[in-house]
């Protein structure tokens, strides 16, 4: 029990705990279940009778001979209706109440505006036969209009599938033959990127664009947005087969994989996530697993959505954080979900904005050490411990929460906890090399099973880390205690992440291979204390004439900015590998390690 201190399970007590109950449970033989009452928060049901998220307060440690278990129990209660029912549902329910507010332009969008809008582009999206079975992409920044059309997809029932919008032509073509859209909708300021795509050699892609402004190669938004939606009904699905949208996710071999999401899994996802009656900012963007969660359990909720989007320092392409502060400030949500580097960018420059309606921060994508954690709840908070580190994958969805109204002291071994898991999940942490599962406090691999676990990947097989009794491995390895807190150590995937954004070293490294002068490479994350992992190639060189910088010019030239060697280009004259060839990355990564100690 949290409130009581570590403690062998088997010789817990049942003690009064913080003022409330703790009661001790055996549901199935070896089994302890250990539940907060009082910290149960059922609030009523929405007027349409969806029933608002319950916060749950319930872990749930599952003992084994040797081993244990995590397992939070199943208490969600979600609803029975398919999540494109769901959603049209509230959105018709909410009238004028305000459902999305734009930071940058300040404008909002009402629910009814919504519900309006998004009827009119499925109409329109039905009409021209798109439904379910079929994908629409999205190539835009986090604004309204492009949530608007995300949310007619969804009326439609067809697929939704956005792509990061930075990415080069090459690259865009590639998701889009992947997913097999043939409908686009693209914000206007990144048309040239989607034509150029379009126009590659070999690109045998036919879709019709849809964008945000007229344009002679494109249908204009507000050209089909007007239709009369008092006839229109969103149709049944079968939430187990029916996909309700594709998030592309980085893969080992640096080839864009497809995730499928299901309507049942991404009901259950945004089931997972908590959320305030009152508002929730996020600024994750639409391609990122977060971003959806949020999307949907705020319409599901029926409450307010600030996206307060990206303004940039004149003349440059660093993120403006003082708009993210005044932002905040203007329009005071109390829930938040950011980036770590979003936070530690807004703590160099320091609090001059009134960010006190935050009761509730969550980072995901990378880790914040306590140490960065202090800083930032020093810094931007009054010192208030509000800023809590989650954990989740594309695949996967949710995975941890945190109590409701806990968070840990700065000094506390918890402060670099990921939280407890979240309603539904089960965990076990495994020997990467044997399989043996481990015990509490023992650094091995993650490996969870859960409802909302992707359909698969858009044409292939169930991926090897999936085995048959329903276990998938994360790649992660980390520990958890006694009390059912998981705590992250390192990544045992090559994936790197820098500033949360996914990287394969493949990616970078068929670039680098373009280069005459290069014989091998290979591309590792070099860890920083900001930016998650900076991209770092060791080269061996075919001569000796070839140079760090003519190198480094040569790759920045051909990749988006997030793919630059920031961390430095090394020669090397052999690159470490295993008996049977593979190359042995974690070997570099200890260079850095003892480098930069």
């Amino acid at each position: 029990c949290p409130s009581t201190g570590s403690r062998l399970l088997h010789s817990l007590s049942l003690p009064e705990c913080g003022g409330r109950t703790v009661e001790l449970r055996e549901p199935s033989e070896g089994s302890r279940e250990i539940t907060h009452n009082k910290a149960y928060c059922v609030r009523d049901k929405h007027p349409c009778g969806y029933p608002i998220y319950p916060h749950i307060s319930t872990i749930c440690l599952i003992n084994h001979p040797s081993a244990m278990v995590l397992s939070a129990p199943d208490d969600l209660d979600a609803p029975g209706t398919e999540i494109r029912r769901l959603m049209f549902e509230v959105i018709r329910s909410k009238g004028d109440d305000i459902f999305m507010i734009d930071g940058l332009e300040d404008v909002y969008v009402t629910y009814r505006e919504l519900y309006q809008k998004a009827s009119s582009i499925a109409i329109f999206l039905n009409k021209a036969e798109i439904g379910e079975g079929t994908v629409v992409g999205i190539l835009s920044d986090v604004m309204i209009e492009a949530n608007l059309f995300i949310t007619g997809v969804w009326f439609s029932g067809a697929t939704f599938c956005p792509m990061n919008p930075v990415l080069k032509p090459d690259e865009i073509r590639q998701l889009l033959e992947v997913c097999g859209a043939k409908t686009i909708y693209c914000q206007n300021k990144y048309l040239d990127t989607l034509e150029a795509a379009l126009a590659l050699e070999g690109a045998a892609i036919d879709v019709t664009v849809i964008s945000d402004s007229p344009s002679a190669s494109c249908i204009d938004i507000n050209d089909i947005v007007n239709e009369d939606p008092a006839d229109f009904e969103v149709g049944e699905y079968d939430e187990h087969e029916s996909i309700s949208h594709i998030l592309f996710t980085s893969g080992t071999t640096g080839v864009p994989k497809g995730v499928m999401i299901s309507s049942y899994s991404a009901k259950y996802t945004a089931h997972r996530v908590e959320l305030d009656t009152a508002s929730f900012m996020c600024t994750s963007p639409f391609y990122w697993i977060s971003y959806i969660a949020v999307f949907v359990g705020v319409v599901c909720n029926g409450t307010t959505l600030i996206v307060p989007r990206t303004k940039y320092l004149p003349g440059t392409n660093d993120p403006d954080v003082t708009h993210l502060m005044k932002c905040i400030e203007k329009y005071k949500p109390r829930n938040w979900f950011t980036a770590p580097s979003v936070v530690l960018d807004m703590s160099n420059v320091g609090a001059n904005y009134d960010l006190s309606s935050l009761v509730r921060v969550g980072v995901g994508g990378s880790n914040l050490l306590p140490s960065q954690r202090q800083l930032v709840c020093d810094t931007l908070f009054q010192g208030r411990r509000i800023l809590c580190n989650l954990y989740g994958a594309t695949e996967i969805g949710v995975i941890t929460r945190w109590p409701p109204g806990e968070a840990p002291d700065h000094d506390s071994p918890r402060a670099a906890s990921l939280g407890v898991l979240a309603p539904g999940m089960d965990l076990k942490v495994v020997d990467p090399t044997t399989g043996v599962e481990l015990g509490a406090g023992e650094v091995g691999e993650f490996v969870v099973k859960s409802k909302s676990i992707m359909k698969g990947y858009i044409n292939k097989d169930m991926p090897k880390r999936y085995t048959p009794d329903d276990w998938y491995h994360m790649g992660d390895l980390g520990w958890f205690d006694e009390d059912g807190y998981l705590y992250f150590s390192s990544r045992l995937k090559e994936i790197m992440k820098y500033r949360g954004i996914q990287i394969a070293p493949a990616e970078i490294e068929k670039v680098i291979l373009l280069h005459p002068g290069v014989l091998e490479v290979c591309v590792v994350g070099r860890p920083h204390p900001i930016e998650g992992e900076r991209p770092a190639a060791f080269v061996v060189r075919k001569s000796q004439d070839l140079n760090e910088q003519e190198l480094m010019d040569f790759v920045h030239e051909r990749v988006v900015d997030s793919k630059k060697l920031r961390g430095g280009v090394f020669f090397v004259e052999e690159i470490p590998k295993s008996g049977v060839g593979k190359t042995l990355r974690r070997e570099l990564v200890k260079i850095f390690n003892e480098m930069d100690a």
